[in-house]
């Protein structure tokens, strides 16, 4: 996911990666992330966060760093959980966007979607990229109503689904998902949006959204839909925002929630 940084920033994008007893994917990570990162043409930094490893993770970060003023690291006295190295990690970032990268992929994950086309598509492109992390995926092909049965969650991603459902919908399927979520919990959207100034702007947008809706809906077998009031779903659910970025010139929208404590 890719959101503002809360800080002035002085580099273009950090990737924050939380990381615990990873010793033997210390190395591959820090080239996979610089192989990817430098033919951006971006001024980037990759934020690494100890949480408090016993085996020597800490101390391999620490020589890479040296090596490379463009990998900082962090470090926790004792194993303090995800939730804490990642607001560790966005505190600190000093990039205009901050990127999450998880080194260990060590949660469990409930891959939940409306639409058994993408669904398909994300198991195969997960079957192809991380072959290992298949088992710990669980994957339903229904509707929110079954996360009812599942624990709770730290992080729900809600990536261009929302819009799926009709304004008079929204509030209850926000509400569900809300439930779902853990105390302290983030929540990271991405939709399409419309430009928020320019009344020529905003139109043209319109236009181009109706052929991302029709194109859109093709590809997932749902029905297209228009905008509905996501930010005010979320918010009324009992979230803050935290970080928010635009994209695509205004087409997309990437907003970072918290969970304020304000839920029943």
């Amino acid at each position: 996911m890719v959101v503002d940084s809360p800080s002035v920033g002085v580099c273009d994008l950090s990737v924050v990666v939380p990381i615990y007893n990873e010793i033997g994917s210390v190395d591959p990570l820090v080239e996979r992330g610089r192989g990817a990162l430098e033919p951006m043409g971006l001024s980037w930094e990759l934020l690494a966060v100890d949480d408090g490893s016993t085996d020597g993770t800490g101390e391999r970060l620490d020589e890479l760093a040296a090596a490379d003023e463009r990998i900082k690291v962090l470090h926790f006295v004792a194993n303090s959980g995800q939730s804490a190295g990642l607001d560790a990690g966005f505190k600190h970032a000093r990039g205009r966007l901050i990127a999450l990268l998880d080194a260990g992929f060590t949660g469990h994950v409930v891959h939940l979607d409306l639409s058994p086309q993408m669904q398909r598509r994300a198991r195969a492109r997960l079957r192809r990229r991380r072959p290992d992390a298949l088992d710990r995926v669980e994957w339903l092909e229904a509707s929110i109503d079954e996360l009812s049965s599942v624990s709770r969650f730290d992080l729900i991603c809600t990536h261009f689904v929302l819009d799926q459902f009709a304004p008079h919908e929204l509030s209850d399927v926000v509400s569900r998902l809300a439930r779902a979520a853990s105390a302290g919990a983030r929540w990271h959207d991405v939709d399409f949006a419309e430009p928020e100034q320019g009344r020529r702007l905003r139109a043209m947008q319109r236009v181009l959204l109706s052929g991302l809706y029709a194109a859109f809906g093709r590809l997932c077998g749902l029905a297209p839909r228009s905008i509905p009031p996501i930010d005010g779903a979320i918010r009324a659910a009992g979230f803050q925002v935290l970080d928010r970025a635009p994209g695509a010139r205004g087409l997309l929208r990437s907003t970072l929630y918290r969970d304020g404590g304000e839920r029943a």
